[in-house]
Order: C-alpha cells, then structure tokens, then sequence
C-alpha cells in the first residue's frame, strides 16, 4: 500500500444501523466476510493508551466480519480496529474503529500523490462521512492509526493536516 491520507470521524452512534450502512457504503461486498484465523487486537479494559507491547493486547479470535462487529457492539467498553478491504477501489482501505469510550471512528485511507486534488477529496470524504454518520469531530492525517483510547484525534501532531468539530466555523 502507498502513502495514505487517512479520514477520520467520531460519530456517538456504535450501533448496528451505523455499522451496516458504513459497510454497505464502502467495504467490499464479499471479500471482508471470512476472517478464518484472525484474531481482534483489543485494548485492555481500563487502559488510557494503548499498549506499547503487542503482547499485552487482548487477542480475540473471529471467523467472520459479523463475529468482530457483533463483539464491538456488544462490548461498548472494548476498543480495537477492523481493517476493510474497500468497495470503491480508488479508496486504499475502510476501518471501523471501536472506541474505549463506547463511540465509534469510522475510517477511510486514499493515496496520497501529494497533490491539492488528494487533500480536497480527502475534505470531501470526510465532509461525506461526517454528514452521513452523524459525526461529532474529524480529521486527515498522514498515516495515523484511528485513535481508539484516549483523546479523539491527535493532539498538536504535525501529521494531521486537517481538523473538523461539529459546529466550528
């Protein structure tokens, strides 16, 4: 995979109908379906970042994508990620992100060709994500995982090129 722009947005709505309609929007049909042997990389319950040690995550077997959405919605508390192969293959890959705090980050990554044309569709994706998933903040970053625990977006962190709030002018 190239360098990415990755799209962010913060919606309070980890829910099933979120969910399936982010899915159905953008993650590919059938080739997300079968997980056979992945396992859920889960932060430990009360933790305030994420650990340093991949041997102190929480490791939580899937077969399906139904297995790893079903645990994230029936464990508010958890917080992991679920990589998407993407429907629109213009998109470099999809993310749901299951956050600590019982929200849910819904994730897009495009090339980026550093060229002004990315970064505007990158505002316009993260413009669509935020109208259509009742998005309370955003932002765009270069290559930054989805923050799971802990403050929502980055704080004063060169890689983000571009921050939205909800109401902000």
């Amino acid at each position: 995979m190239s360098l990415c722009l990755d799209i962010y947005v913060l919606t309070p709505s980890r829910d099933l109908e979120c969910v399936s309609r982010f899915l159905s929007q953008f993650a590919h049909p059938t080739t997300n379906l079968d997980r056979t042997g992945e396992e859920l990389m889960v932060v430990p319950s009360g933790a305030t970042s994420e650990p340093s040690s991949l041997d102190d995550y929480e490791w939580h077997p899937i077969s399906t994508l139904e297995d790893g959405v079903n645990f994230g919605l029936a464990n508010p508390p958890q917080a992991f990620r679920l990589y998407l192969r993407p429907r629109d293959y213009s998109i470099e890959q999809a993310m749901l992100g299951f956050r600590a705090d019982g929200s849910l980050v819904l994730g897009l990554s495009i090339a980026d060709d550093e060229s002004e044309a990315a970064v505007e569709r990158a505002k316009a994706l993260l413009a669509e994500l935020a109208a259509t998933y009742n998005a309370t903040m955003g932002f765009i970053a270069w290559e930054v995982p989805a923050p799971i625990v802990g403050p929502p977006a980055p704080k004063e962190n060169e890689r983000v090129l571009y921050e939205w709030k909800q109401g902000a002018t």
